[in-house]
């Protein structure tokens, strides 16, 4: 596959993104093509996703909501209280507007890349795993990333997000539906 419009969206990235974003975004991507070589899934894709998961992240929340206006979904009052929390929609819909994107395993890498999806593939896995343990993430030790490492792909999903339901609680938060339903079905109390 040949990364669409790499040095466009890199350039872009670049001039928008703070630089801790920067760094965490190219990082994020570093570790996404190693989890797809370890998973056997396509690099490249799954390199460029990780790149751009956060295009998104820093826009103002109202831009955010306005590019999520047409999502259906039943968690629409938590979204509506946490807007940072569509940055990964948004970021799909940045993508294919203003970039030409259009594979959609790329745009539901981004899409679902916050919260997490029933219907994830495996490279929106992979991201929503790179998010979480790349190198500028502190609250992640070399051993828990060695272990994420080691599990295959549903077994380390499942660790990331029991972290992250844990960091929730701890802020008073809760799990998007989508979010949960994700979380049920690598559990296997529903089917995916």
């Amino acid at each position: 596959m040949k990364l669409p419009k790499l040095y466009e969206v890199y350039q872009y990235l670049e001039n928008s993104l703070s630089e801790k974003r920067f760094i965490h975004s190219i990082s994020a991507a570093a570790f996404a093509k190693v989890l797809a070589s370890r998973y056997s899934c396509d690099e490249e894709r799954a390199f460029f996703a990780g790149l751009v998961h956060d295009i998104a992240r820093e826009i103002p929340e109202n831009r955010i909501i306005e590019l999520s206006s047409e999502l259906n979904s039943s968690d629409i009052d938590y979204f509506i209280q946490h807007p940072i929390m569509l940055h990964g929609e948004a970021g799909a819909v940045m993508l294919a507007a203003e970039f030409g994107i259009n594979d959609n395993i790329i745009l539901n890498s981004v899409r679902w890349h916050v919260n997490g999806h029933p219907s994830m593939d495996e490279t929106a896995r992979i991201v929503y795993i790179a998010d979480y343990i790349e190198s500028t993430r502190i609250h992640v030790s070399a051993a828990d990333r060695s272990r994420i490492f080691g599990m295959d792909l549903n077994d380390a999903l499942l660790y990331v997000m029991e972290h992250e339901r844990e960091y929730y609680r701890s802020q008073d938060l809760k799990n998007c539906k989508d979010s949960e339903n994700l979380y049920l079905q690598l559990k296997g109390f529903i089917n995916g």
